[in-house]
């Protein structure tokens, strides 16, 4: 064989490795979660935390998330515009965070990260072992191999294994806003919910967070239709259910766009002063959900609403705390 041929074959392997480590987002951390199952309890916390403001001061923001996550013991941390090394010069904002939580607070955290992230994208951390994770992709704006701000849409996948209680599946996801309009949006979450369905065979519970972009208000309810999507893929809103529970009905969550309150998830933060929104959501599945799953939900990082909390993101956080089922 000549020289160049043994080049070329090099080279069709190297290109081949290379696609086959994309294919699966990597795992790092091999924390435990041996006491959750006892507690009977799951604390989720979802966030956007947008990375275009603190692109070269980003460690700051990342502390005062860290303090939040420590103080409310939060077993699994969903994160929207996670930045990677393109941006930073250093490892993704995710990585950052779980080193943060580590040395700062002594909590062990695992994260995940999609490996073909090429500005911002996607991450999960978790207390427990993660299992498996994959990814499916939705939808890309720009060129990635041209365009340095290159934009990958996809949901996020982490199967993480609570010890005496079995298998959950965590998604996360971030679908497409003016970039790609309302009917490119539609399109990525059936893409979404498609693929979710395949997916949680064997799972205990299943969890879905992340910016989905939509608001059950906006623009006279022409969007609220996504929103029904998910509930009737067997799914239920986590903060609405616990609300309802408690007496604040689906229709008075964030209704009022001039009047942002505790319930938005956009224009509740000094980032952020345009109409109230809420489009960030927790959603878990209903086949495994009892009367009294709720005990606590919240909207976090609101601080036009509650000024004691800290500032960010142009987006607040949403909070769970979920019974098993």
């Amino acid at each position: 064989m000549k020289t160049s041929d043994y080049l070329k074959c090099a080279i069709l392997l190297s290109v081949f490795l290379f696609t086959a480590c994309q294919c699966k987002p990597p795992i790092d951390g091999d924390a435990q979660c041996d006491d959750l199952a006892k507690n009977g309890y799951v604390s989720i916390l979802d966030l956007n935390i947008e990375w275009v403001r603190e692109v070269n001061n980003e460690e700051p923001k990342l502390r005062q998330i860290a303090d939040f996550v420590a103080k409310n013991h939060v077993d699994f941390v969903l994160l929207q515009e996670v930045t990677s090394r393109t941006i930073t010069g250093r490892k993704n904002s995710a990585t950052e965070l779980r080193k943060i939580l580590l040395k700062k607070h002594n909590m062990r955290y695992n994260v995940t990260a999609a490996e073909d992230i090429v500005s911002w994208g996607n991450a999960i951390l978790s207390r427990c072992e993660i299992t498996r994770t994959d990814k499916k992709n939705l939808y890309t704006r720009g060129n990635p191999n041209k365009d340095k701000w290159a934009l990958s849409r996809n949901v996020l996948l982490a199967v993480v294994s609570i010890p005496g209680y079995g298998n959950v599946n965590i998604y996360d996801t971030h679908l497409c806003s003016s970039d790609c309009g309302l009917t490119g949006r539609k399109l990525e979450l059936d893409i979404a919910l498609s693929w979710i369905k395949e997916t949680t065979s064997g799972s205990r519970l299943a969890i879905i967070g992340g910016d989905f972009n939509f608001d059950r208000f906006v623009n006279a309810g022409s969007e609220a239709f996504m929103w029904q999507k998910i509930i009737d893929a067997g799914f239920k809103d986590a903060y609405a259910d616990y609300m309802e529970k408690h007496g604040v009905d689906l229709d008075f969550l964030c209704e009022n766009e001039c009047k942002p309150d505790e319930h938005c998830t956009k224009g509740v933060t000094k980032r952020d002063k345009k109409n109230g929104r809420r489009i960030d959501y927790i959603f878990t599945n209903t086949s495994h959900t009892i009367k009294d799953a709720r005990e606590d939900a919240r909207v976090v990082f609101n601080e036009m609403i509650n000024p004691d909390e800290a500032t960010v993101s142009d987006h607040a956080g949403v909070f769970i705390l979920l019974k098993l089922p």
